[in-house]
């Protein structure tokens, strides 16, 4: 709809593209483990970034996993605060920039985002880049594997620890 709306091509027939390969690459730098993670805990040079929803951030909606809550020292903000909801495109630039500062992220440290199973981690870490942030990571296995292990800490934004 939004491409026939702006005007562009479209057509009728089908296409027949050229053929080409492609060998993907793992990038390391975009990946971080749960090891990093629990050592960014305190680490004043990193932000972790949870961008689950309220009731999976509080607790209350733990999806299958053995614990509720989040990692801690990490703040919130969800994944889908950085679209249009009306157009379902990313909001300007400006305005993601500004909606991560009142979140306390800073472009000068390490942001590692995180989700249930690092798929809408993975999108926010995109806006991060596309909003000037150099220093992105995820945590791919999220909280499937944080709140699953019983051996790493969580929070609940009430301040019990379970």
């Amino acid at each position: 709809d939004l491409w026939i709306a702006e005007g562009r091509a479209v057509a009728s027939a089908p296409e027949s593209p050229n053929p080409a390969s492609f060998t993907p690459k793992i990038d390391e730098s975009w990946i971080a483990e749960w090891e990093q993670v629990r050592a960014a805990i305190k680490n004043p040079a990193c932000s972790i970034l949870d961008v689950r929803a309220d009731k999976e951030w509080t607790g209350a909606d733990p999806i299958g996993t053995k614990r509720g809550g989040h990692i801690p020292s990490a703040v919130h903000l969800d994944w889908r605060e950085a679209i249009d909801q009306a157009t379902k495109r990313f909001k300007p630039t400006l305005v993601i920039q500004e909606m991560f500062a009142r979140t306390g992220l800073s472009p000068e440290k390490e942001v590692i985002t995180y989700c249930q199973g690092g798929i809408r981690a993975a999108h926010t870490a995109f806006v991060l880049w596309l909003a000037g942030y150099d220093h992105v990571r995820n945590y791919e296995r999220s909280w499937s594997e944080w709140g699953n292990r019983e051996d790493l800490p969580i929070e609940c934004p009430q301040g019990a620890a379970k």
